[in-house]
């Protein structure tokens, strides 16, 4: 298994600052903002949550940046990291084949997932448990049709983008 980061995702108190930040201080973007996204199955820690949150995703050079500010109080990796006093750099985003084996792997190199979840359109990922190393999770993110276009969507806008319209729905 070889595992490349292309993700870095950070828990934001306010995502309208965070892009703010991305794009006029660090020079990322543009940032395209998911407003409670749809989700098909969503777990943590075993159990089924209602996690609602806004998601926005820019490019930073090569890394795609990823700003996550949950909405309710349902279970998640998310608040648990908020319940800490923390924010910032929460996981780092790693693509993978087979969502599936690469989760078996883990969990039995006694790392299973603590968060895990699909979208209707089949975009699946996994967050890995954090106990020995916590505030940096690594997420497996499976390639395939969804994933793959966005990744697409988010490289291809920031090519050439010369810092205007810095937000963008989807």
């Amino acid at each position: 298994m070889n595992l490349q980061p292309m993700q870095l995702g950070y828990v934001v108190d306010n995502i309208d600052a965070a892009i703010r930040y991305w794009t006029k201080v660090i020079g990322a973007g543009p940032f395209f903002v998911f407003e409670a996204g749809e989700w098909s199955k969503l777990y943590h820690k075993g159990k089924p949550t209602d996690v609602k949150m806004r998601l926005s995703i820019g490019q930073w050079n090569n890394l795609q940046i990823e700003l996550i500010e949950q909405l309710n109080d349902a279970p998640s990796p998310y608040l648990d990291f908020r319940a800490q006093n923390l924010r910032g750099l929460h996981h780092i985003g790693v693509l993978v084949d087979d969502l599936d084996a690469d989760v078996a792997e883990f969990t039995k190199r006694g790392k299973p997932p603590v968060y895990h979840g699909a979208t209707p359109q089949g975009f699946r990922f996994a967050y890995l448990v954090d106990d020995e190393h916590p505030g940096a999770m690594i997420e497996l993110i499976e390639r395939g049709p969804a994933s793959n276009a966005l990744v697409a969507l988010v490289a291809d806008a920031a090519k050439n983008w010369d810092g205007s319209n810095p937000v963008r729905t989807v």
